[in-house]
């Protein structure tokens, strides 16, 4: 569905890159301002459960959006930062400071294939693109990093997955029925990426 008056009469709208989507707030596939918002990728207009209107499509290259939750791999420790994949174009880059509370005396040290749950700070098609660990909900703004209570940070144990970004978007939609389904059999622990990973650990 759409999310605006006018256009939710409609399930969904078949685009071409360079198509007018009026009436909706931009999300991955879409840029623009005001009614001159126009599709990036091809693909099913959709909405999202924030309101935010995206397009769907089969899609393997990940196309880095400021605010998107990815899932990120350690590739390269380089001064200050370190370099992580997010199965975009170009490598983002992670601020070595970029966890909650985090200082030049007391901060993670991650390794070359370290997990990440980070989210996109910036994504300017003419900068490297750069991620974070720093949360932004209130009720966790003073834990520390080494808490390993936070929303972001570093990853350990379970099982990386890659997927279609199409399948990483259902799952984060809060009725999916098969992480509903697996959670009356088994406890789990999972995080999903909108750069389609997925990364999943249990005890059982």
């Amino acid at each position: 569905r759409w999310c605006s008056s006018r256009a939710m009469k409609r399930k969904l709208d078949v685009v071409l890159p360079g198509d007018k989507v009026p009436n909706v707030r931009c999300g991955p596939g879409l840029s623009g301002l005001g009614a001159d918002i126009r599709a990036t990728l091809g693909g099913e207009v959709r909405a999202s459960p924030t309101g935010l209107a995206y397009v769907e499509n089969f899609a393997t290259k990940y196309i880095p959006q400021v605010g998107d939750m990815v899932i990120g791999k350690v590739t390269q420790r380089m001064g200050e930062h370190y370099k992580v994949d997010i199965r975009a174009a170009q490598p983002a880059l992670l601020s070595q400071l970029g966890f909650n509370n985090a200082s030049k005396r007391n901060k993670p040290n991650l390794n070359v294939g370290s997990l990440v749950y980070c989210h996109v700070t910036s994504a300017h098609k003419d900068m490297d693109v750069e991620v974070s660990c720093e949360s932004a909900i209130a009720n966790e703004a003073k834990k520390g990093w080494a808490t390993k209570e936070l929303y972001f940070g570093e990853l350990g144990g379970g099982w990386l997955l890659d997927t279609s970004l199409v399948h990483a978007r259902t799952l984060m939609q809060e009725d999916c029925f098969v992480l509903d389904r697996i959670g009356q059999d088994k406890a789990y622990e999972i995080a999903v990426g909108l750069n389609g990973r997925i990364w999943i650990n249990s005890t059982s």
